[in-house]
């Protein structure tokens, strides 16, 4: 098992690579409408996000005030919308 630095690293160069082909992969992904595949990526990402912290226990982590909420995910989806 890795460290936690070392592990944080690596998790930052693998979101470095997904970010920089993120062109090419959107050319490949064509025929599906621009926000019907961020929908799609923002689905599946938060799932396999909501399992993680499932499993380590973690969900009270969730528990956050209806306006953080509202601006976390309101403010995603609308950088991506506009």
């Amino acid at each position: 098992m890795t460290s936690g630095p070392l592990r944080a690293t690596l998790a930052g160069c693998a979101a470095l690579l997904l970010w920089a082909f993120l062109a090419l992969l959107a050319r490949l992904a064509q025929p599906v409408p621009p926000l019907l595949l961020t929908g799609l990526a923002f689905a599946v990402g938060g799932t396999l996000g909501l399992l993680v912290v499932a499993a380590r226990g973690r969900l009270g982590a969730l528990r956050q005030p209806p306006l953080v909420w509202l601006h976390g995910v309101g403010g995603l989806a609308g950088y991506h919308a506009l």
